[in-house]
């Protein structure tokens, strides 16, 4: 055996390895070797010799059965790796014999995650679970892995992209018992709350820095906004919603404190998964800050803070009165920590909740896509939605997830799913309006009753 093949097999401690380490270690190989290995692919003379290579690689990891190799049975992985790699070549050996032990021991990949936070890194692994095409009822809209040749990626496992396009992405499953009542059936819900229709019912903070004209301090004008963000959980709640998410700066920062008192009283019991919108937050030298994003799993509350930034066209000064004789272009003045996004993950199920302009960010989406998140949840206030729809019907195409998007604007609500018919649905509704989204494509609009004065 070929000493380049020998350092794959190379134990890590006590004279073995994972098989997460060693699956990661195949796929490498494979992703440094993808022109060699394109071409084994694509070559029919080789495939029944692949298949059979593939199905006897199966068999020898079954016959391990756990998440440790041990040395001797190292020994007997790389006599039949060498063996394998005389009759097809190297590369397609070691991608078949991936395979193989995706086959065999795959299902408890994800398992050897659980628990754990970490940060990703280029090349590194990830569990995959395509959960989103298990509860579609109706025809699906095919399977991606046949439209082109996945060099790095199995079934249950793939590697991170060599290319993060300087994004810090974290990985975490420290909610996974939240998250388990996401484990979700053909009845399973999806609802986006309009609390609001027209970005008119804002009001804004105009200034500028270093020259730059900026704003932020945007916030509903409605004085019983923080009623209207109870009455649509309070309603979601009643609906038997699996997952809830409210548009981009909804919340202010008396409506923030409302949620979690309702998300501690009666909230975690009923709705699983909120989204609540986001608020703009001040450091606490009063600067402008962040446009963040509250997540309620069950009990446990994680955010996201916007990193992309909204830009318009502004023909108002900064007093917000006077009219200008020219448009100048006016930034949203955020000061993340870091351009960062958050892959939560449960058994089951992946989700990522990014804010606005952050999912329209082409590498956000790449990265999304090439880590096969599963819902992807985006609290927008856009008066186009033109681009969300499209990243909507991309998603469902590759990697068939469901999107879930709700929005401040002439669309209220977006819903993506694999479906072959139909697979992007958008909606329009009143105000204090709950949009539901099910499995059969089915969509609900339930305005929600005032609640009564205490």
């Amino acid at each position: 055996m070929s000493e380049e093949l020998k350092l794959l097999l190379a134990p890590v401690a006590n004279g073995g390895i994972d098989i997460v380490t060693l699956a990661s270690r195949l796929l490498r190989f494979c992703r440094h070797n993808a022109e060699v290995l394109r071409a084994a692919l694509n070559d029919a003379g080789q495939m029944t010799a692949g298949r059979r290579v593939r199905l006897s690689a199966k068999d020898i990891f079954r016959d391990f059965d756990g998440e440790w190799i041990g040395q001797d049975e190292l020994g007997h992985l790389g006599h039949s790796l060498a063996e394998a790699a005389a009759q097809i070549g190297p590369v397609l050996a070691v991608r078949r014999f991936a395979d193989g032990l995706d086959l065999a021991l795959g299902q408890r990949f994800a398992g050897m995650f659980t628990g754990r936070d970490f940060e990703l890194s280029p090349h590194c692994p990830v569990p995959v679970r395509f959960s989103a095409v298990s509860i579609i009822q109706g025809a699906l809209n095919g399977n991606p892995s046949k439209r082109t040749v996945r060099f790095d990626e199995l079934e249950r496992l793939r590697l991170a992209p060599e290319d993060l396009r300087g994004l810090s992405i974290s990985a975490s499953w420290s909610a996974s018992e939240q998250l388990a009542p996401l484990a979700f059936k053909k009845t399973a819900r999806f609802a986006a709350g309009v609390t609001n229709k027209t970005l008119d019912e804002f009001g804004l903070t105009r200034y500028r820095v270093a020259d730059s004209p900026v704003f932020f301090d945007v916030k509903a004008k409605d004085p019983d906004q923080t009623k209207t963000i109870e009455a649509i959980l309070s309603a979601a709640g009643s609906e038997n919603v699996d997952v809830l998410v409210l548009p981009e700066l909804c919340l202010t920062l008396n409506s923030v404190e409302h949620v979690r008192a309702w998300r501690q009283a009666v909230g975690g019991a009923r709705i699983p998964l909120v989204i609540a919108g986001s608020v703009h937050l001040r450091n606490e030298q009063g600067e402008a800050g962040t446009n963040e994003s509250l997540a309620f799993l069950g009990g446990k509350e994680v955010r996201h803070s916007k990193f992309r930034p909204f830009i318009f066209d502004d023909q108002l000064a900064d007093d917000g009165e006077t009219i200008m004789p020219e448009k100048v272009e006016r930034t949203e003045h955020l000061k993340p920590a870091t351009n960062r996004f958050t892959v939560h993950y449960s058994g089951d199920w992946s989700f990522v909740v990014l804010i606005c302009k952050d999912a329209l960010d082409l590498a956000t989406q790449e990265l999304v896509r090439a880590l096969a998140v599963q819902l992807v949840l985006i609290p927008a206030m856009s008066e186009s939605t033109h681009e969300l729809h499209d990243l909507a019907n991309l998603l469902a195409a590759d990697p068939q997830a469901i999107t879930v998007i709700a929005n401040t604007g002439p669309v209220s609500a977006i819903f993506g799913s694999p479906r072959r018919t139909v697979p992007v649905i958008d909606a329009v509704a009143d105000r204090k309006t709950i949009v539901i989204f099910d499995t059969s494509g089915h969509v609900v609009l339930r305005p929600c009753p005032a609640l009564v004065a205490k």
